[in-house]
């Protein structure tokens, strides 16, 4: 275990002695089998936010946790599912101005794209809050679920994923791409607030739906279907 500001836990190589540089924005951060040596032990994120370029954890043993806070990441990112991540206000903030990122993850408790470079998901995310101000950000066809989803700048490509959203799908601004792309509100309370927009189907599985605020549209959006 190890805080992410102290040096002594940063090393080169794979395997190699600590002592260098902590991380910043055009540094690789690499978890692999040489960074664990038993179950549980934890980094730390005392820098808050902590700064990397690309972040990955596909090589890392021993169940691994992060205590994450805030995490300026300039590249991609690439978490496991034996790992838990957890801390107050965790915040994935991407902010790379490069294109071809990737993310693979099992769940992010909030994730924000401010950043003019592009994202691809590379496998199923769910998420507690996504929001894209800036950049290009791409589903890969893969499923999303999610809490929240706004889309306040930037472009949305969703091709023919199927969003799971449980309260807000908040479009006021960017390119949306979705005309193939399902949503469900598995809940009551979930709704939609776009304008001028084209979308599939919506669905809402809760038992009160219609309601007045399922659907809060500025006007202009056309529909597959609404049920």
């Amino acid at each position: 275990s190890g805080n992410w500001s102290d040096p002594n836990q940063w090393a080169l190589s794979s395997g190699g002695a600590g002592g260098n540089c902590v991380p910043n924005f055009a540094d690789d951060v690499l978890f692999d089998a040489n960074s664990f040596t038993a179950v549980n032990q934890v980094v730390t994120n005392d820098a808050i936010p902590a700064y990397c370029r690309s972040m990955d954890w596909s090589g890392a043993l021993y169940n691994p946790r992060f205590a994450a806070g805030r995490i300026n990441l300039y590249g991609s990112l690439t978490l496991i599912d034996s790992m838990v991540v957890s801390g107050s206000g965790v915040e994935w903030n991407f902010k790379s101005s490069a294109t071809g990122n990737t993310i693979t993850a099992p769940y992010l408790y909030q994730a924000d794209f401010n950043g003019s470079g592009s994202w691809i998901l590379n496998d199923t995310l769910s998420c507690g809050w996504l929001e894209i101000n800036q950049g290009t950000f791409q589903s890969g066809n893969y499923p999303i679920s999610l809490g929240t989803f706004r889309i306040w700048g930037g472009a949305a490509y969703l091709g023919t994923s199927l969003i799971t959203c449980g309260s807000e799908y908040n479009v006021n601004g960017g390119t949306l791409d979705a005309d193939s792309s399902d949503i469900i509100f598995p809940i009551d309370g979930g709704y939609l607030s776009a304008s001028s927009r084209v979308f599939h189907d919506v669905i809402f599985e809760s038992t009160t739906f219609p309601t007045s605020t399922s659907i809060l549209s500025g006007g202009g959006c056309t529909f597959h279907s609404v049920r």
